[in-house]
């Protein structure tokens, strides 16, 4: 017996969701459901508390609700994915969400994306922080809070009295402080970094340089 429209490549659209023909399929196959098009219209175009607002804005949560909890990195983080295609469809705000590019089919992202450095992965922690976490070799496995991408707001000026508070101080590659710390503990563990040097590193700014000494521990 063959399946129904709605489960197949016909009764799908391009664009995201079910065409007419999947949606005709889906209501035969699932007597009473109310499902029809899609709202395309965008919301700002949109009578507030109108019955196309409400249907939109109830889609929205659950979709972005379904691809928070439900839906792998990979699939979340690929803007040619069905939920990432439907959430675009239905103009729904989301920070993964994407804008046609006209020289290209591809598509970009509108707010970013944010790679991870290998092994490591994201863990946000409140609104819009992040702390990085490494799971190292092992395969990355989705959880509350955790994504292999992080978006962040674009600052497109500079703060002048930041920028002259930053100006005082001497950085490295890295944006280590070549402070006295740094040179002792340089001086011991060499210049290239390491989880020694890194631990060393904040022992020493918490006694002060004058007080780190042998084996990296507190001068009596």
């Amino acid at each position: 017996m063959a399946t129904e429209a709605w489960t197949r490549k016909e009764g799908k659209s391009e664009s995201g969701g079910l065409n007419r023909k999947g949606i005709a399929s889906y209501r035969r196959a699932n007597p009473g459901s109310k499902l029809s098009m899609a709202v395309t219209t965008k919301s700002s175009k949109l009578k507030k508390g109108s019955k196309s607002a409400k249907r939109r804005k109830s889609f929205c949560a659950r979709m972005k609700g379904m691809k928070k909890r439900r839906t792998s990195a990979k699939t979340a983080n690929d803007p040619n994915s069905r939920i990432n295609k439907s959430l675009r469809k239905w103009n729904c705000d989301d920070g993964c969400m994407v804008k046609a590019n006209k020289k290209s089919p591809v598509r970009q992202y509108e707010k970013g994306g944010v790679s991870a450095p290998k092994g490591f992965h994201f863990m946000k922690k409140g609104s819009g922080k992040y702390k990085l976490m490494e799971h190292g070799n092992k395969p990355f496995k989705k959880h509350e809070g955790a994504s292999l991408k992080a978006t962040f707001p674009i600052q497109k000026k500079h703060n002048p009295k930041q920028d002259a508070k930053m100006a005082k101080r001497k950085y490295v590659s890295g944006g280590t402080t070549k402070d006295a710390c740094y040179h002792k503990v340089v001086s011991r563990y060499g210049p290239k970094t390491s989880a020694y040097r890194s631990g060393a590193m904040a022992k020493c700014r918490k006694v002060g340089a004058a007080n780190w000494g042998e084996g990296g521990k507190k001068k009596k």
